[in-house]
């Protein structure tokens, strides 16, 4: 981290950022900026789109045990998860600033995985012995289009404690840098096949947010595969889940819905955008 001695290098930061954009070391690049901003000991990058699973944006690099529980379920409690549901500006955020009952996500991370589980696999010994329980998670929101939210969590235990104002202040200051390389780097990327067709398309064919009200976050992802005309094991794919999973919750989608088809799922999408 910084110090009064030895300043944040904005300039030498930046470019490293820019020359990442389109690479796959993005991640690591803003975090390596991070890292010398601020003092954290537990970080996550993920992509939120709309309502579907979180994608683990640093899958490769990372230790399994708790990004497979977060992706998995837990992020459905999430605030940051919450807050990327609504049309919020970039920035970094504390929990409580996005979810009132953002304690419910607490004593379920409590419950979960040790906090070193959250450490990249070549953390030193010191970091990893260094785990406690956790103190604070503040996290910047970053729209890159077409619905999709970056989200860099930043994670202390008890070991070091919460934030400071001033801490939050540099990281205010560094959020346009970060926007702008993210929002460039997820423009140029070439999208994947479920997002090919564009915003628009993306957009008609989404659950209207009064239907997905209705629904559980999993049976809102499997009913916008469903809009797109996916089969059953393309989906469970998709979500990794089994293939009797997916009816499980189609089955499910279709009663809370009262429609008994895709075909009348779509008439009451289209009915309820109207």
């Amino acid at each position: 981290m910084a110090t009064a001695g030895q300043p944040f290098d904005w300039a030498r930061h930046a470019a490293r950022l820019i020359g990442g954009i389109g690479g796959d070391d993005l991640c690591l690049r803003a975090l390596d900026a991070l890292d010398d901003l601020v003092a954290f000991e537990h970080t996550g990058v993920f992509l939120f789109n709309r309502r579907r699973r979180p994608r683990d944006l640093l899958a490769r690099r990372t230790a399994g045990a708790f990004h497979r529980t977060y992706c998995g379920h837990t992020y459905e409690l999430d605030p940051f998860y919450k807050g990327a549901q609504r049309p919020l500006p970039a920035g970094v955020f504390r929990m409580p600033e996005l979810d009132p009952g953002y304690g419910q996500y607490l004593a379920r991370y409590e419950m979960g995985p040790r906090l070193a589980d959250i450490l990249p696999p070549g953390a030193s010994r010191e970091r990893r012995a260094g785990s406690g329980r956790l103190a604070e998670e503040v996290g910047f929101l970053m729209p890159v289009g077409a619905g999709r939210v970056v989200h860099i969590a930043l994670i202390r235990s008890t070991a070091i404690g919460p934030f400071g104002e001033d801490e939050l202040r540099r990281l205010r200051e560094f959020t346009p840098v970060l926007e702008a390389a993210f929002e460039v780097h997820f423009r140029r990327l070439p999208q994947p096949a479920d997002e090919a067709d564009g915003e628009a398309a993306a957009d008609a064919r989404a659950c209207p947010e009064a239907i997905t009200a209705r629904l559980s976050a999993r049976e809102a992802e499997v009913a916008e595969h469903l809009l797109a005309g996916l089969a059953t094991k393309r989906i469970a794919a998709r979500l990794s889940i089994a293939d009797g999973t997916v009816k499980v919750h189609r089955r499910n989608i279709y009663r809370k819905l009262h429609v008994g088809s895709r075909g009348e799922l779509l008439s009451l999408c289209r009915a309820t955008r109207r």
